[in-house]
């Protein structure tokens, strides 16, 4: 019955009303009460110091004279003397119990007013006062004490309490309906949005990734939670997208090879060769089998930094020694293309990372630069430390990188300007690995290229 997020907050809101209307009801109710409780006392005093006003006091006899200021129909009156006698009574009819008649004598002057119940069933509420009346003028004689006790019936005032009761119990059932129902259509007025955002989530799948959710108001919470769901749908559209792309190009760099070794063979195969033929054909499918190796071995360490489980044992690294090793592995390349190669190092800087994944990282920057710079030209690397990290710059002269290809060199099987380096071999996957690896390191790398002028890579590391 509650399993909606409307009708929980329905039923809250319920709960919370109610609570509200009955204790501001309750509050009111007796705050109502109690003034009008207040005013029926205030009139029985003064009702009482009018009794004792108009009591006349004359041959030891003790009359009441009622000038009809007060309604004394309506009204209890009796005065009695301190032995208990009564002298004045008036509305014989509505006598008090005898035990009522002795609570009022333990009354004293402005005692409490007590409400006493009348034998017939009737509430009065009574004040008793206590005076003395002296001798009319020229008579001579010793002043009497007397009690005055005054009632009022409570009946008009119980019916108003009942009316009260009644009338802000009815006021509070119908408040509490109006504004649950009001409540409960703007709810779901609210609710609207979410409900329209959960069909249209519900119909997105992996093929239609590419569509976002409506948004009435991105501005309120519903709509933050909008954006924050479509800014999810864009990740993993562009996740989507970029698996895609990874098996289409993984794909396709493992078939050349494979397709290359197979045709080798195939033509080997066909009918004898000499010896000389046959050793072209086993040299030929040995890169091709190294050129697979490379790869796969790319590959898998792609994938396992993307699980999170590439091994990494971080330690203090001269970046001296990262620099030698990587220098005498691409000695021969750097001959072979007769380019200059100059170092400016840093003896003592020293970073906290994995040396071989260093070695890794450098070596992939040094063979791309080596790649794409022509022979006869120079690549520089410099090493300088700058507060608490180490910057590596390797600066080329090479054929320059565009200002549209250098927001996707870091993206796998990407190859810049296929159609001028499609005599260079590679993978596309060794900037990937190196944003990798800079990524494992807390590190940073940027790169800044002019076509025609030469391509440089800053890598910023953390120093040990």
């Amino acid at each position: 019955m509650f399993s909606s997020i409307r009708s929980r907050l329905a039923l809250w809101n319920f709960v919370i009303t109610f609570v509200i209307l009955a204790w501001f009801s309750v509050a009111l109710y007796f705050n109502l009460s109690d003034n009008r409780q207040f005013q029926r006392d205030v009139e029985l005093r003064r009702a009482a110091e009018w009794v004792m006003d108009q009591l006349l006091f004359r041959e030891g006899v003790v009359e009441f004279v009622d000038n009809g200021i007060f309604p004394t129909d309506e009204m209890v009156i009796l005065v009695q003397d301190t032995a208990g006698a009564t002298l004045v009574e008036r509305n014989a009819s509505l006598n008090f119990s005898s035990e009522e008649v002795h609570e009022i004598q333990r009354f004293v002057i402005d005692g409490p007013i007590s409400g006493m119940r009348h034998t017939d069933g009737t509430p009065y509420r009574v004040v008793t006062i206590q005076d003395e009346l002296d001798e009319e003028e020229g008579v001579v004689g010793e002043p009497l004490r007397v009690r005055a006790t005054v009632g009022l019936s409570q009946a008009d005032v119980q019916s108003e309490r009942t009316f009260l009761r009644w009338y802000l119990v009815g006021l509070s059932g119908v408040l509490l309906l109006f504004a649950n129902g009001i409540a409960f259509l703007l709810m779901g007025r609210l609710l609207r949005p979410l409900q329209q955002m959960a069909h249209s989530a519900d119909a997105i799948s992996e093929k239609s990734l590419d569509q976002r959710l409506p948004l009435a108001n991105p501005k309120d919470e519903i709509g933050q939670l909008g954006v924050a769901f479509n800014r999810l749908f864009e990740r993993l559209h562009d996740a989507f997208e970029s698996q895609r792309r990874f098996v289409a190009d993984a794909s396709h760099e493992l078939r050349t090879p494979l397709a290359t070794l197979q045709a080798k063979l195939e033509v080997a195969l066909q009918q004898r060769r000499s010896e000389d033929e046959y050793t072209q054909v086993i040299q030929t499918s040995l890169n091709q089998t190294q050129r697979l190796s490379d790869l796969v071995k790319r590959l898998l360490m792609l994938a396992r930094a993307d699980a999170g489980r590439l091994e990494i044992e971080k330690k203090s690294v001269s970046l001296s020694s990262v620099i030698e090793t990587v220098r005498q592995q691409t000695t021969p390349l750097l001959t072979q293309k007769n380019l200059q190669f100059k170092t400016e190092n840093h003896s003592h800087v020293e970073v906290w990372g994995d040396e071989e994944l260093l070695c890794q990282a450098l070596f992939n920057l040094l063979e791309n630069a080596i790649k794409y710079t022509e022979s006869g030209g120079s690549i520089q690397l410099s090493v300088d430390q700058a507060e608490q990290h180490a910057l590596i710059t390797l600066a080329d002269t090479g054929v320059g990188i565009s200002e549209a290809d250098i927001s996707h060199i870091f993206d796998r099987f990407y190859r810049v300007d296929k159609a001028r380096t499609v005599s260079i071999s590679g993978t596309g996957l060794g900037l990937s690995i190196v944003s990798e690896i800079v990524a494992l390191h807390d590190g940073t790398i940027s790169v800044a290229s002019k076509l025609g002028e030469g391509t440089q890579v800053k890598v910023c590391l953390p120093l040990a």
